[in-house]
């Protein structure tokens, strides 16, 4: 059951201090996901010390904590997670290599999808491969009329459906 996403930070995650293209977005949709279960998944990024000033920097706080390591044994370790709890994220063969190692999932950013902006979908198959909390949430937002369909009129709404079916948080709305 996945519980944790591990990414590593340089060439994956930010690029030249900045977040990599669809980084940002895609951790958003991550941040709504809740592991099988219930709990929220738990994104994390691998690294050094100075992970945590390059993650504030970038302005991805919000969504990911920082692991204690660089390592993906020891990070796994620190979350008390096994290798099949977990998916590693990562834009370096080499990584992805040390992770397939470890018995980690990994997903290889230019190999397995083209960039962050196909991370999201494959997270969720994992987290719901049946689509039954999907399925759930999007009842929820259009009962609670906070999902925009295609072409409507939403001015309270909080998410919407994109040209592929799935589910974008647009706005956030101060309580």
């Amino acid at each position: 059951m996945l519980r944790v996403v591990l990414v590593d930070l340089v060439d994956t995650l930010v690029v030249d201090g900045a977040p990599a293209p669809a980084a940002t977005d895609a951790l958003a949709v991550l941040a709504e996901l809740d592991a099988a279960d219930g709990e929220p998944l738990r994104v994390a990024v691998l690294g050094d010390p100075q992970t945590a000033s390059v993650v504030d920097d970038a302005g991805l706080r919000r969504y990911v904590e920082t692991a204690p390591s660089a390592g993906f044994e020891a990070a796994l370790a620190a979350f008390g997670a096994e290798p099949a709890d977990a998916l590693a994220i990562t834009a370096v063969a080499e990584r992805a290599a040390e992770s397939r190692a470890a018995g980690l999932p990994v997903v290889c950013l230019g190999v397995d999808v083209p960039d962050w902006s196909g991370v999201p979908a494959v997270v969720a198959r994992l987290v719901d491969p049946d689509g039954v909390e999907q399925a759930t949430f999007v009842r929820s937002l259009r009962t609670h009329g906070q999902l925009a369909e295609p072409g409507a009129d939403a001015p309270d709404a909080t998410h919407s459906v994109d040209d592929e079916g799935r589910i974008r948080r647009d706005r956030f709305r101060s309580i």
